[in-house]
């Protein structure tokens, strides 16, 4: 499934009353300014949502929006999920993270599901009952990079586990467990029911005979509902912001006019 491009315009009735104002007086570097003051009003209005929406969100989160600011003379001003604006990595997490959120589909596959789509028969995975989370409530990612790391999925091969390394685990977890890692390397291993299907990632625990569930693997995951509506929030903040704007551009340049400034 592709992944969506999450642009957020800056546009309403009020605006566009506002712009033609403006450009009625000559204020076109005004009409600028308007704009992008209400691109950065939205971006503080979606934060302000995520903080009451989504539980403990990090930084990362909070700041996942960057407003796309109009150039001189222009009012293209709009606002972008951070990795989808101009100068940033469209690879990276945080459209796929909250693109479900603003638009209510499923997510696309983490990098890390895409390294453990042979072994798991191109599943998605979820936090099993044994995983090390976060505050945040998610699977730390250092826990994610040992199991990569062990299982030899690394996009970076330095990162992987070296053969030594992996059979002097292999040996050490064996003797304080089931050998039920099937020759897999390192104490992490992929579980499988009888019929062969993946069914987790495991781990070792290092007490005898008990075996931790880092990882559970699901074929579907659920569509999510739209939660964080950003394209209303925007849409909103601009209706009930532009006039304050549109008057203070006016009165900005009444001032320097009064001044004698250009």
């Amino acid at each position: 499934m592709s992944r969506p491009t999450v642009t957020i315009s800056i546009d309403s009735k009020k605006l566009r009353e506002g712009l033609n104002e403006l450009r009625g007086r000559g204020l076109h570097r005004n009409m600028t300014n308007v704009v992008n003051k209400l691109a950065f009003d939205g971006t503080a209005a979606l934060r302000d949502e995520m903080k009451r929406v989504f539980k403990n969100p990090t930084n990362w989160t909070l700041n996942s929006f960057k407003v796309i600011k109009a150039r001189p003379f222009r009012t293209d001003a709009a606002i972008a999920i951070r990795d989808l604006a101009p100068g940033y990595d469209r690879g990276s997490a945080a459209a796929r993270y909250l693109s479900p959120d603003v638009l209510g589909d499923q997510r696309g596959m983490k990098p890390s599901e895409h390294a453990l789509s042979e072994l798991s028969g191109k599943q998605f995975w979820v936090p099993g009952r044994d995983a090390p989370l976060d505050a945040n409530g998610n699977i730390k990612a250092s826990e994610i990079g040992r199991i990569l790391s062990h299982l030899s999925l690394h996009d970076d091969p330095g990162k992987n586990l070296s053969d030594q390394a992996a059979a002097r685990l292999r040996r050490r977890t064996q003797r304080r467990g089931p050998k039920n890692a099937n020759g897999q390397r390192g104490s992490y291993f992929v579980g499988r029911a009888e019929n062969g299907h993946a069914v987790g990632v495991y781990k070792y625990s290092g007490t005898p005979g008990k075996i931790l569930e880092i990882i559970r693997f699901v074929p579907v995951l659920p569509r999510y509902h739209k939660i964080l509506p950003a394209q209303q929030i925007v849409s909103q903040v601009i209706e009930r912001r532009a006039r304050h704007h549109v008057e203070q551009e006016i009165a900005i340049r009444a001032r320097k006019k009064a001044e004698g400034k250009s």
